[in-house]
């Protein structure tokens, strides 16, 4: 296990998870509107993404204050315990249209690049 305080700029988060090319990594983290570029990031790098219920997470915390690292021991802490709630099948695929993607060629290369089929209201 390797812990790294992360950087959103110069590729900082990219090179990280680049170094373990070829080895079996998951990482785990709470749901957020905000982690959709994160997690396909992770999905690029053939990184299992295991995404948690917020709620349920925070629900199974004993201490109820939060900081990041904190948090990260957390879930970490569940994981190792197979506690973690995880929200199974959830991959880029899941999170096109409902992260507010309408572009029909995002639409189509996804289907392409991994293998999903689309489906909508009729």
């Amino acid at each position: 296990m390797k812990v790294k305080d992360l950087h959103h700029y110069d590729n900082d988060v990219r090179a990280f998870y680049e170094q373990f090319k070829g080895e079996q990594v998951i990482v785990g983290y709470e749901t957020s509107g905000y982690a959709r570029w994160f997690e396909q990031m992770l999905f690029e790098l053939g990184v299992e993404v295991w995404v948690g219920d917020a709620a349920e997470i925070s629900r199974l915390a004993k201490l109820r204050q939060k900081n990041d690292r904190r948090d990260a021991e957390h879930i970490l802490d569940l994981m190792l315990k197979g506690k973690f709630p995880n929200q199974k099948g959830l991959t880029p695929s899941c999170h096109l249209v409902d992260a507010g993607y309408i572009d029909g060629d995002l639409l189509v290369q996804s289907m392409h690049k991994y293998d999903i089929k689309l489906f909508g209201l009729t």
